[in-house]
């Protein structure tokens, strides 16, 4: 039999984490517990149906709360992303942020049936934006990675605060989700001047374009709900650049040149990753990505119309696994 205690801060509180949390050596009991746990926080959702469906959801939802994690000790200690070593005052402390992966449906979704991990999901976060001057982008155990395109913890941020959660700071949390977005890297610069992200001084530039063009519809909204009217008009225009990527002659989002051409040759299926403008994808997935302005989308494709066959046959495309036919959208 053999027990193991972790911890980022010291080795006497992985001890301590150890004796606290399994202090016998009843592997059955430990077992128990842990599925009480979980069935805990599983019964959140009733779903009703066939025994296995009712498995294929549960099982989804037990992964969808693997993340965020709690990164404490026992005694409420962990270690900041500056390295050092913080009280958690009676508040967990989370980290595992991945949220270029998760801003669009996890989060949403912990408002719903986490409604009461939100503020301190969201004080984790600003804690972080006070320890390393910015919001999360994709934090790993107390770390962060820099990794993904767009600052994708605004739309989190936003989303708490427009649901009516007051657990948190909302001066600050509006100053942290400003400061993501007047950073000078990552083709930001650009944006903050309201031009466009030229494809061939910054890579990725029209997936990180549209991800900026998200997150600041997201600012808009904070900054109107908190009576920010200029702030409010200044996001709001940011929001609307995703039409400087668009090529209505091929109707996709496309990279555009510094000389303000489009970058050619250019072909929708390709996608090579951290090589050209889209990021883990192409110019048929990221053509769709406007959720803040989908009427504007519609408008901007020719209508409704042009819009809704140019999608079918992007989801008849990707079906293609499912052996059914495949038709390519022609004018």
């Amino acid at each position: 039999m053999v027990k193991v205690g972790i911890s980022a801060v010291s080795s006497e509180n992985a001890l301590l984490n150890m004796q606290t949390e399994v202090p016998g050596w009843n592997f059955d009991k430990v077992k128990t517990n842990a599925s009480d746990a979980w069935n805990k926080e599983l019964s959140t959702v009733e779903y009703d149906a066939s025994r296995d469906l009712k498995t294929i959801f549960y099982t989804a939802l037990y992964h969808a709360y693997f993340f965020p994690s709690t990164y404490d000790d026992v005694n409420g200690q962990y270690r900041g992303s500056d390295q050092k070593v913080y009280s958690g005052d009676g508040k967990p402390n989370y980290t595992l942020f991945s949220l270029w992966d998760t801003y669009r449906a996890l989060h949403p979704l912990l408002t719903i049936t986490q409604s009461g991990r939100i503020d301190d999901i969201i004080n984790s976060m600003l804690n972080i934006y006070k320890q390393q001057g910015k919001l999360p982008v994709w934090h790993l155990s107390g770390n962060e990675t820099n990794t993904m395109v767009g600052y994708s913890a605004v739309p989190v941020v936003v989303d708490a605060y427009m649901k009516g959660h007051r657990g948190f700071d909302a001066n600050l949390a509006y100053e942290a989700v400003k400061q993501s977005a007047m950073q000078k890297i990552n083709g930001i610069q650009y944006i903050q001047k309201l031009a466009f992200i030229p494809a061939d001084s910054v890579n990725e530039s029209v997936a990180k374009a549209l991800e900026y063009a998200i997150d600041d519809a997201c600012i808009a909204l904070m900054a109107k709900s908190m009576g920010k009217t200029e702030d409010a008009a200044y996001y709001d225009k940011r929001a609307k650049l995703y039409k400087l990527y668009f090529d209505s002659n091929t109707k996709f989002m496309r990279g555009k040149l510094a000389n303000g051409q489009f970058r050619a040759p250019f072909s929708p299926f390709e996608a090579k990753h951290r090589e050209n403008d889209y990021c883990e994808g192409n110019g048929w997935q990221y053509t769709w990505l406007v959720p803040q302005d989908v009427h504007g989308l519609i408008k901007l494709m020719g209508g409704d119309k042009y819009f809704t066959n140019k999608l079918d046959s992007y989801l008849m495309q990707v079906d293609r696994w499912g052996k059914k036919p495949v038709r390519i959208f022609r004018d």
